[in-house]
This record gives structure tokens, C-alpha cells and sequence, in this order.
């Protein structure tokens, strides 16, 4: 594999250094050597454009927010859109006259709030500050199994393992984060956690790192920082009044 990105490097670079990222292995010739050309008529077009420019100013700018998720995703096989997009992907495009669904509207929201609800009824509490990002599992609505409440309590703990490390991946944060879940007795339940977040991350870009519970009981984990922390307003208009 590496042969084969070396030889399409080769003959794409135009006397030019090329960098092949991770993503490119096992990606078509094609895809790369378009994507190359792309890169090289936008360093064409910024050559030009530097001409007609004094100092300081911006030449160029970081890519669309959506264009960037989609260059480091694997396992997208088609986009849908309301407005057009000129995004360099190879997947189809389809742009729909209505808006976006509004279920997508309302799980953005959901992903995006302070408490953030699991399916069996418990929720997390998410807030982000300077130093470290601390999530809470909470039982909630969650009354479990009176009789074998170990059992109970690690149904809810897994589906909160699983919700962290989504939110951790969709909302961008990076840095030191602690989880404190509820009533780990066991060190079988607490094994049984970290396969479930490990599992989860294995869909992450970002590294990251489980470092295990703390004395006090927290699960210790660090993301590599990628860029800021996503928010989300669901009525932006509201900015330009």
C-alpha cells in the first residue's frame, strides 16, 4: 500500500512535496490524484490572488465546518442538503427543497443540552471548563431491577459510557475529562465501562487515552484538543436581528 500511494505521489506532485494523511490508504487512485489537482489550483489561485494584496491580510481561511467532518469520516455513503453544496467528496449529493428534517434539528439539541437524557431514563450533566470537562451520571427516571441492583446500575452506567464518548466526539472536546457514574461496586462493572467507552472511541479520530478510575472512583480519560468546541444554536437567525 505504501508503494502505491508513493508511486500516485510521484506522478501528481508537480515537483512539490506531498503529505498522504491515514485516510489515504486503500483510497482509489483517482480520488487522490483529484483531490491533488484540486490543491494545486487553489495554490494557483492564492499566487494570483497575493498579487493584488498588501500586507497584513487573510489569504486564506479554515475549510467549511461540514466539509471538514466529512473529509474525516469513513463511513458516509451519501449527503443530504437543503442548500447546494460545492464539497470535493465522492459521495452522492442530494439537495432537498424543505428543510432538513426536523428529527435531525431536535437530536442536535438533545446532544447539545446541559442534561443530556439515556434511554433508560437516566441522563448525564455535561459542563465544560477551563481545566477539565466533567460528566455526572444521574439514575433519574431509572428505577432498574430492585433485586439485583449491581446488575441495574451497570445497564445504566454502559449506556452512559456510550453517550460520553459520542458527546466527547460530536461537541469537539478535548483536553482532561472525568466521568462520575453511578454505584461501581465491582471491579468487573468497572471493566466492563471501560470496554464499553474503549469500544465506543474506536470510532474517534481524536486520540484518545482511558487512564481507569480514579481513588475516587472517576473514570480518568484525556482527548487530544482538534480545534474548538462545537455549539450549536438552533435559531443562528436570531444573531443577525
Amino acid at each position: 500500500e505504501r508503494r502505491r500511494l508513493l508511486k500516485i505521489a510521484s506522478g501528481c506532485s508537480c515537483g512539490m512535496g506531498v503529505i498522504m494523511r491515514t485516510q489515504s490508504e486503500k483510497i482509489p487512485d483517482f480520488t487522490i490524484e483529484s483531490e491533488a489537482g484540486t490543491l494545486m489550483d487553489s495554490f494557483e489561485s492564492l499566487k494570483k490572488k497575493i498579487a493584488g494584496l498588501s500586507a497584513p491580510c487573510r489569504l486564506s481561511s479554515a475549510p467549511d465546518p461540514a466539509e471538514a467532518f466529512l473529509r474525516d469520516e469513513k463511513d458516509i455513503d451519501s449527503i443530504l442538503s437543503n442548500i447546494p453544496l460545492s464539497l470535493s467528496y465522492p459521495v452522492p449529493v442530494t439537495v432537498t427543497g424543505s428543510p432538513v428534517s426536523s428529527t435531525l434539528r431536535s437530536e442536535l439539541e438533545k446532544i447539545f443540552k446541559h442534561n443530556v437524557w439515556l434511554p433508560c431514563g437516566g441522563f448525564l450533566t455535561v459542563d465544560i471548563c477551563e481545566a477539565l470537562t466533567v460528566f455526572d451520571v444521574n439514575s433519574g427516571k431509572y428505577t432498574g431491577n430492585g433485586k439485583n441492583a449491581n446488575k441495574s446500575f451497570l445497564k445504566l452506567n454502559l449506556e452512559a459510557a456510550r453517550k460520553c464518548a459520542e458527546i466527547l466526539r460530536l461537541r469537539n472536546i478535548g483536553g482532561n475529562i472525568l466521568i462520575d457514574f453511578v454505584d461501581m461496586r465491582t471491579d468487573d462493572d468497572r471493566a466492563a465501562v471501560i470496554s464499553a467507552i474503549t469500544e465506543s472511541f474506536r470510532q474517534d479520530r481524536a486520540k484518545t487515552v482511558i487512564y481507569g478510575f480514579t481513588a475516587l472512583g472517576l473514570l480518568e480519560i484525556s482527548r487530544k484538543r482538534t480545534g474548538p468546541v462545537q455549539k450549536y444554536d438552533p435559531y443562528p437567525e436570531k444573531e443577525d436581528e
